[in-house]
């Protein structure tokens, strides 16, 4: 297939009313192609993501999914949201859906009541919670969808609602984030002196500060993924083993993470998401192994003025940090900036589909590499959103 005939592909994260991230919602940019999204399922390899997390995939008209497309579909993973409308008592469109297994979505407010079948309403967030909105929703097992998510109250309200789509990102007051100062303070003076290559002695010296680093380190470096054949006798040598590339990762990773006592924080499943969604463009474009890691701390970093309350300027001043990486943080300047502003407009969802479409064209993104790049993203980012 031709990068040009390709769809607009667009996969944005479904959170419960904690935060955790549930479920995919996917949509394509006027017809539904079924062969592309069974491309995307096979050869990109979507369904080992929906290993994970099932997709709700949005379908307007259902003579765009052929009998012939569902046998290749994994009807176990995938929930089928289509218009109310098309749901009601009497309706016939579903019905060849619901044999070959798939779970039905209907989209709006039914007016005649649905089919048998129908487990789901997608509405839009409300307001306020409504008790007859809530005695509806009670009537079908669910999951529903709230879209349009983009504040606290939308989850803290949303009564009957058990997933939430939309562009909820906090903006946490300086000082009151879900990580204390003192913690913070330790993590960006660690990932300035891996960015100097100062010597492990200064870094294990930051470590030994901060038993919550220090734990963690250790745990990371003892997991599985290393298999290590010795015990480890010193955060020196936890240091050396792990890498100063993975060391960095993995701090920047930390920045975002909520302590134990506290709940979720929605910016740190975003922030991996950016930040694996930039290195998958910049490897895409054939970017050499420096800038995919350039590009991955950008997209890491780009939430960080929401997580301390201060602004980016302020936040990334002490990190010494390339000029190429400051212009596209403070101001979406360069090719990097670019970028980070296509992954900002795939985030305001469907409804600016036209806007991503832009986005991308201005950036010199096809959409069969947007469409790769967010599956190897996902792959990456679900296991940190799916964390409690």
């Amino acid at each position: 297939m031709n990068p040009a005939s390709f769809p607009l592909i667009l996969l944005s994260p479904v959170s419960d009313a904690k935060y955790i991230w549930s479920a995919l919602l996917l949509e394509m940019e006027g017809k539904f192609d079924a062969a592309a999204f069974i491309r995307l399922l096979g050869e990109f390899g979507l369904d080992e993501v929906l290993g994970q997390v099932p997709c709700i995939v949005s379908l307007s008209d259902p003579t765009d999914l052929p009998d012939e497309a569902l046998h290749e579909l994994p009807a176990e993973k995938i929930i089928l949201r289509l218009p109310a409308k098309l749901c009601g008592n009497g309706a016939t469109a579903p019905e060849r859906f619901l044999k070959a297994g798939f779970r039905i979505m209907a989209e709006g407010l039914p007016t005649s009541g649905l089919m048998a079948g129908v487990t789901s309403l997608a509405l839009p967030c409300p307001a306020e919670s409504s008790p007859g909105l809530a005695a509806m929703l009670a009537r079908l097992p669910g999951p529903h969808l709230g879209g349009g998510a983009d504040s606290v109250s939308h989850y803290t309200h949303g009564t009957g609602f058990t997933w939430f789509s939309g562009n909820y990102l906090p903006r946490f007051e300086k000082g009151k984030g879900p990580v204390s100062p003192h913690h913070q303070f330790l993590l960006l003076r660690l990932l300035a002196l891996v960015a100097a290559d100062s010597e492990s002695n200064e870094l294990e010296a930051i470590v030994k500060q901060d038993a919550q680093i220090s734990y963690q380190l250790l745990k990371l470096v003892n997991s599985v993924a290393f298999s290590l054949p010795q015990k480890i006798t010193s955060f020196k040598q936890a240091i050396t083993l792990l890498g100063r590339r993975q060391l960095q990762r993995w701090l920047q990773l930390l920045l975002y993470a909520h302590a134990k006592t506290a709940a979720p924080n929605p910016l740190m499943p975003r922030a991996a998401l950016r930040a694996e969604l930039m290195e998958s463009l910049c490897a895409g474009l054939e970017g050499n192994r420096e800038s995919q890691d350039r590009a991955y701390m950008i997209g890491m970093f780009s939430l960080l003025d929401r997580l301390l309350g201060s602004a980016m300027k302020e936040v990334i001043a002490p990190l010494g940090l390339a000029d190429e990486v400051v212009s596209a943080l403070t101001e979406r300047r360069g090719t990097m900036g670019a970028w980070l502003s296509v992954i900002e407009a795939s985030e305001r969802g469907g409804s600016e589909l036209s806007v991503l479409s832009t986005a991308l064209t201005s950036a010199g993104i096809d959409p069969l590499a947007w469409a790769k790049a967010q599956v190897i993203s996902y792959r990456w980012a679900i296991p940190i959103g799916k964390e409690e």
